[in-house]
């Protein structure tokens, strides 16, 4: 990322929950699964999250994707499909 995107910029009127999703998948350059995502995202509540968390990471995706394209930033996450498929970041070519 270049110098003049700030890290504000990637995540205006930022989630907590995005920002987490966003700096695990850069710390594990293999991927995660969504559990392991629902994991990393939701450490600090007791509860693990809502029932829902598995499912809203798709929909995290889809912003954090849509917020990079719009800014011209070649990155994007995706998920590769089945049961234990996992969610990486990319370079767009």
């Amino acid at each position: 990322m270049g110098d003049e995107v700030s890290r504000g910029d990637l995540f205006y009127r930022s989630s907590p929950i995005s920002e987490r999703l966003f700096d695990a998948l850069c710390t594990h350059p293999y991927g995660l699964t969504s559990k392991e995502l629902v994991e990393k995202m939701y450490f600090d509540r007791e509860d693990g999250g809502p029932l829902t968390a598995a499912e809203s990471i798709s929909v995290r995706v889809c912003y954090i994707n849509k917020r990079f394209e719009r800014l011209g930033i070649s990155l994007r996450i995706r998920g590769h499909g089945g049961p234990g498929s996992r969610y990486q970041i990319y370079v767009v070519k």
